[in-house]
């Protein structure tokens, strides 16, 4: 791939300080392809028209290339709208998705949690839903949670709060049939995995959504999903091994 890639930039690339940084092409598909390509590479790129066609003249794509090991949102990017509608919340197994808008392709992650009610490696998943948001009234809407600098959504019912993901409450039911009971007898361990891991962490870090992302999440997620796998395949034997009927 790195040489297939080399070869289209060698032909078609512009260069600047011996590097490449842009890929150019009258072809609307190889210019995706080539994006596809730097995306799997490693690249971040962006994907656009330098200008429209007209006469004898064919439109124009470039892709834009850029080596850097990670992009911030800064909350002057972010802005707040008020919605009344239908919304979709869907799951991955890796809790992952790749996204493209306005020519800008990009990683995106839909919690872990959702990954978790998924199942993971081992676990028997589940049918993907799509789930649409409860429309309340205004005043009825569920309230601002902020922990840090990230915020989520909560509603207080019968005393107790409980938050909301993809427009539905979370209960304690919900969350023991959603995740816990993925990994069946273990969870306990996984949770104490969890605790352990977050112990090692500062205040600041586990409160900051781009250290937390970066320090904790991101180098532990490989080591702990294959480690609770690995619990879940064992539970999954062993439950088959004594004639349980299969978890959710």
């Amino acid at each position: 791939m790195v040489i297939l890639f080399d070869s289209l930039l060698l032909g078609d690339g512009t260069f600047r300080n011996g590097r490449f940084i842009r890929y150019s092409s009258t072809s609307e598909r190889l210019a995706r392809d080539v994006a596809e390509i730097a995306i799997k590479l490693g690249y971040s790129t962006n994907l656009r028209v330098a200008y429209a066609g007209g006469g004898r003249r064919d439109t124009l794509y470039q892709v834009t290339l850029r080596k850097a090991k990670y992009h911030d949102v800064t909350k002057q990017k972010i802005s707040f709208e008020d919605y009344t509608g239908t919304v979709y919340c869907f799951s991955t197994s890796t809790g992952f998705y790749v996204t493209m808008r306005n020519g800008k392709v990009a990683f995106q992650g839909n919690t872990f949690y959702a990954a978790a009610k998924r199942g993971f490696k081992g676990g028997s998943g589940g049918k993907r839903e799509l789930r649409v948001a409860e429309n309340r009234p205004p005043e009825a809407g569920p309230q601002v949670f902020r922990l840090g600098d990230d915020m989520a959504f909560r509603e207080v019912r019968g005393g107790r709060t409980l938050f909301t993901i993809g427009g539905k409450v979370q209960s304690e039911a919900d969350f023991k049939r959603q995740v816990a009971s993925r990994f069946g007898e273990k969870f306990s361990a996984a949770w104490r995995d969890a605790l352990d891991l977050l112990g090692n962490y500062d205040r600041d870090t586990l409160l900051s959504q781009n250290a937390f992302y970066r320090d904790v999440y991101k180098p532990n997620r490989d080591s702990l999903v294959e480690k609770w796998s690995v619990l879940v395949e064992g539970q999954v034997k062993k439950e088959k091994a004594v004639g349980r009927p299969s978890r959710p």
